[in-house]
């Protein structure tokens, strides 16, 4: 059974797609970087978007895709707990394209929560200071 304790979360806002991979869309990254993440092994634990009604994204993790969301409703926005989280490791980037050009407004906003399984021995071994 594991034992998850939360680490932290990152928000951030979408620019005008700089991979080649979503041309002339908007595209939220999350470099490793910007993540900050200090074990070996966190699991996406829950995802929040914002983004402009009607449009979708994918999520893509270390090149490859993981998720696809549609269509957002009404409101704009959406949420996402997985029941079998995707792991990252502290070198993985990963990116949300959204199927919306970048004339479509607004801008669309997401922000992920990590979490880390401590049964893990390289997250505990690996863990600042002992502590996550």
């Amino acid at each position: 059974m594991a034992t998850y304790v939360p680490l932290h979360s990152v928000p951030a806002t979408a620019t005008a797609d700089t991979t080649g991979q979503n041309t002339g869309n908007w595209t939220i990254a999350y470099p490793a970087s910007l993540t900050g993440l200090r074990v070996p092994y966190a699991e996406i634990s829950a995802l929040f978007v914002n983004g402009p009604i009607g449009f979708g994204f994918a999520l893509y993790i270390a090149g490859k895709g993981y998720y696809t969301a549609s269509s957002l409703g009404s409101t704009g926005g959406t949420s996402w707990n997985p029941s079998n989280p995707p792991i990252i490791t502290p070198g993985d980037d990963f990116y949300l394209f959204w199927m919306a050009a970048i004339s479509v407004t607004p801008a669309p906003t997401a922000t992920v929560w990590f979490r880390a399984d401590i049964d893990i021995p390289a997250n505990r071994a690996n863990a600042p200071g002992g502590v996550f």
